[in-house]
């Protein structure tokens, strides 16, 4: 039986826009998962793309830059998301209850 206990400590991987700055929001998404990525390091990461867009003193080019990584960011999380639902979906079936929804196959 898997064991219920949550993780001692995040695991956390680099986020700079640098490192995925020539790749797809997908193929952005795929290289953070294998560079284990967390959920949640690339939400506070998303959080501070948001924050940075927000300033009115930057320039066309960074603000391009900044939005794309954002993009990248968002498509991760999203990603992780449907993941997230789709083993609560099999969970939750296998349990014996429904759950509103088609469950996931694989």
């Amino acid at each position: 039986m898997a064991s219920t206990a949550a993780p001692s400590s995040e695991k956390t991987a680099s986020l700079r826009a640098a490192d995925y700055a020539d790749l797809s929001p997908e193929d952005a998404s795929e290289a953070m998962t294998k560079a284990g990525v967390s959920f949640e390091s690339a939400l506070r990461a998303l959080n501070e793309q948001v924050e940075a867009l927000e300033q009115t003193d930057l320039g066309l080019d960074d603000a391009i830059e900044i939005y794309a990584f954002g993009a990248q960011l968002r498509h991760f999380c999203e990603r992780r998301l449907r993941e997230a639902e789709m083993k609560i979906e099999q969970l939750t079936t296998a349990a014996g209850e429904a759950t509103g929804t088609k469950p996931f196959d694989g």
